[in-house]
C-alpha cells in the first residue's frame, strides 16, 4: 500500500491510501499537527472482494435471452435462484392497457421458457383490486424470495401517472404458478412529507438469518432502506442510503453491488456506496443492438457468477430482455 499526494493547498496536506482498485469502503481521519496551521487528511481504503467485470469472462450475447413476442413490453423484474433452477418473474403489457405478471425458467441462467404469460398470468390489475379494493393504474413486481416453502413476491401498486412508484405490496403463493395471494393491504407506504414525497418503488428483499432487508427507490432516485422480522412490517432507515437512477441489488460474499444503467455501485454494509471506476457497458454497445432506452433491470448471482438483465429497447418498437455475465 501507498500513498499518493492529492492535493496541497496553503496548510493542508490530502493524501490517498490505495491498496487496489476494487477497493471502496472510505475511512477518514484528521491529525492535526502541534505547530499552527498545518493538517492531514488520510483516506484509506478498506479492500473489497470484486473483481473488474470486463476482464472476467465477460459476455454481452446480441440476442435478447427473453424476448417479448407478441407482447409489446416485457422487464425482468425479478430473478431468483432456486432447486437448481433460475426463476424469472416478469413484467409485461400484452395490449396496452392489459399488464400482467408472467414467470419464465431456465436451468442455465442463458436460455430460458416462458410457462405463464398473457393468457395463464401470474396475476393482473383486476387480482389486485379484488384483494385490496383498489384497481392501480399499474403495479410492477420487482423482487421475490422463496421463504419458509412459500414463493413471497413484492410489489408496487401504482396509483398516478408515474410508473413503479406508489405503495408496496405483498403477494405470496406455495408454487410459481399460482394461486397467488395478495395481501390487503400494503406493507411499505410512502410519507408524504420527506423525500420519499409520497410514492415508493421496485422493493428488493433478502432474507438474512432471521431478518428482512428492503432496498426500495423514490420517483427522485433516492434509495431507501428497511429492516423488518416478519417480511410484513418494516421499520425504514429515516434518509436515504444513496442515490441512483433504477438500480438493481445484489448480496455478495464481502457486501453488496448495485447496478443503475452501466454504473456499478459496491457497498460493505448496504448503507455506505461507492461507485466502481470501470462502466458495465458503453452507450456504443447498446447502440450496436439498436437499443434506444435501458429501463428496468435485475442481477442474479450464482456459482460466483454474475447475471445482469435489462429491459432494452424503444417506445417505438417495444422491449426485450437482455443479460450481460461475467465471472466474480
Amino acid at each position: 500500500m501507498g500513498k499518493q499526494l492529492l492535493k496541497k493547498d496553503g496548510f493542508y496536506n490530502f493524501y490517498r491510501s490505495v491498496e487496489e482498485k476494487s477497493s471502496f469502503n472510505v475511512n477518514v481521519s484528521l491529525k492535526t499537527e502541534k505547530y499552527f496551521g498545518t493538517a492531514d487528511i488520510t483516506l484509506e481504503v478498506v479492500p473489497f472482494r470484486f473483481t473488474d467485470p470486463l476482464t472476467s469472462n465477460y459476455s454481452f450475447p446480441e440476442s435478447p435471452v427473453i424476448s417479448r413476442g407478441d407482447d409489446q413490453f416485457i422487464d425482468p423484474g425479478s430473478v431468483f435462484y432456486h432447486d437448481g433452477k433460475s426463476h424469472c418473474f416478469y413484467n409485461a403489457i400484452y395490449k396496452s392497457p392489459y399488464l400482467y405478471g408472467g414467470y419464465a425458467i431456465s436451468s442455465n441462467g442463458l436460455n430460458w421458457e416462458r410457462v405463464a404469460g398473457h393468457d395463464n398470468p401470474l396475476f393482473t390489475r383486476k387480482d389486485i383490486e379484488k384483494s385490496t379494493g383498489t384497481l392501480p393504474s399499474d403495479f410492477h413486481m420487482k423482487s421475490v424470495i422463496y421463504d419458509n416453502g412459500n414463493w413471497v413476491a413484492y410489489f408496487t401498486a401504482v396509483s398516478t401517472r408515474v410508473p413503479f412508484y406508489g405503495q408496496i405490496f405483498r403477494v405470496i403463493s406455495s408454487d410459481p404458478l399460482g394461486p397467488w395471494v395478495i395481501d390487503e393491504k400494503a406493507v411499505l407506504i410512502a410519507s408524504p412529507d420527506n423525500w420519499e414525497k409520497g410514492h415508493i418503488g421496485l422493493p428488493q428483499v433478502f432474507k438474512i438469518d432471521d431478518n428482512y432487508y428492503m432496498f426500495y427507490s423514490s420517483e427522485e432516485g433516492d434509495v431507501g432502506f428497511a429492516v423488518s422480522s416478519d417480511g410484513i412490517s418494516w421499520i425504514k432507515n429515516p434518509e436515504p442510503v444513496t442515490k441512483a437512477d433504477r438500480p438493481c441489488i445484489g448480496r455478495l460474499e464481502s457486501g453488496w453491488i448495485m447496478i443503475s444503467d452501466n454504473t456499478i455501485y459496491l457497498s460493505s454494509d448496504g448503507t455506505n456506496w461507492h461507485s466502481y471506476y470501470n462502466p458495465l457497458f458503453t452507450g456504443q454497445d447498446l447502440k450496436n443492438l439498436n437499443i434506444s432506452n435501458l429501463w428496468i433491470n435485475t442481477i442474479l448471482i450464482i456459482n460466483d457468477r454474475f447475471y445482469y438483465f435489462f429491459e432494452g429497447g424503444s417506445n417505438a418498437t417495444g422491449s426485450n430482455i437482455y443479460l450481460i455475465n461475467w465471472d466474480s
